[in-house]
């Protein structure tokens, strides 16, 4: 009976999904859907396909999902996700795969498929440890899976997260097979400013989503306030051609992207609305206090309302 009575909420949510996606589009609104590339071990993917994971006869899992150690963090990222068995997802053509991203397309206008490194190679770390520290890399499906992808799917619905350390090889997995990369504008101006692949004078071609944060990133102005050094508000000083202040860094920054060769530029509602750190929406390798942020009934005024849509049809994003 619990089963039955989840199949009707997926169905009514489906249905009434459906009328948004129409609603939006009808619009001119495109949906952007975030395609994790690891499940988790207690979900219906496992219980239902335990094949396609590395699992034991119990069920258990011997090896899980993180990543090493990195500036950030010393211990790294211990997911404790599962790892795919890709030995058994080869024999059938990843057909789990396939599906997974078609169903994604059909609730979705553009999928971005997040950890796209993992396609590459991923990080695998025995289940009784403690930390992420002690893992190993391990060849990912690569160009098998990407050929199978681009084969069945329009490569412009899908954006690809390639952010991170040591990137070479799944860059050029990206590029091999044309697929739109992301950029974020807070990770610009370092000391690298005139070579960082983040800068928008260095974005190759449009194949390119710039971000002026990411979920992961905190809001511009608490960025500014709590994260950037004198040094690097300098540098952004001199980019944009003005002394910024807190006020006014998130409206300067959006006009960054707006303005950028990128074929599409994506910019957070708390930056519209100049919101400091209250505004963020996830700190990476925490728990607690993420994901809360909610729009606030009437939390967008006319003035927010005008400023954005003057930008949008300037810079021709409209």
């Amino acid at each position: 009976e619990k089963i039955t009575e989840v199949k009707w909420q997926q169905f009514i949510f489906h249905l009434q999904w459906q009328k948004l996606r129409d609603y939006a589009n009808d619009k001119g609104v495109k949906l952007i859907g975030d395609l994790p590339f690891y499940v988790d071990h207690d979900s219906v993917d496992v219980w239902a396909n335990p094949k396609v994971f590395l699992l034991n006869e119990q069920r258990e899992m011997e090896v899980v999902a993180g990543v090493p150690p990195d500036i950030f963090n010393d211990d790294g990222q211990l997911w404790a996700l599962p790892i795919f068995n890709w030995k058994h997802l080869k024999s059938t053509r990843y057909k789990w795969w396939i599906d997974r991203i078609k169903k994604n397309i059909e609730l979705f206008d553009l999928v971005r498929l997040d950890h796209f490194r993992a396609f590459h190679s991923y990080w695998e770390i025995k289940a009784t440890e403690l930390t992420a520290k002690n893992g190993v890399w391990k060849a990912g499906p690569a160009e098998e899976l990407l050929s199978v992808m681009c084969k069945t799917f329009d490569d412009r619905s899908l954006i690809v997260e390639d952010l991170g350390g040591d990137m070479e090889g799944p860059i050029k997995l990206r590029e091999d097979f044309n697929l739109a990369g992301m950029r974020v504008l807070q990770f610009a101006f370092g000391c690298d400013v005139g070579s960082s692949s983040h800068t928008p004078h260095n974005y190759p071609d449009s194949n390119t989503v710039v971000y002026v944060g990411t979920h992961d990133n905190n809001t511009s102005k608490g960025w500014y306030l709590d994260e950037a050094d004198v040094a690097t508000r300098e540098r952004l000083n001199l980019y944009v051609g003005k002394e910024l202040t807190a006020e006014n860094v998130a409206e300067e920054l959006i006009k960054v992207a707006l303005k950028s060769t990128a074929k599409i530029a994506i910019i957070q509602l708390q930056d519209v609305l100049n919101l400091g750190s209250e505004g963020r929406i996830n700190t990476p390798a925490t728990i607690g206090n993420n994901w809360l942020w909610r729009l606030k009934e009437n939390g967008i005024n006319e003035q927010h309302e005008t400023w954005l849509r003057l930008q949008t049809q300037l810079f021709g994003r409209g």
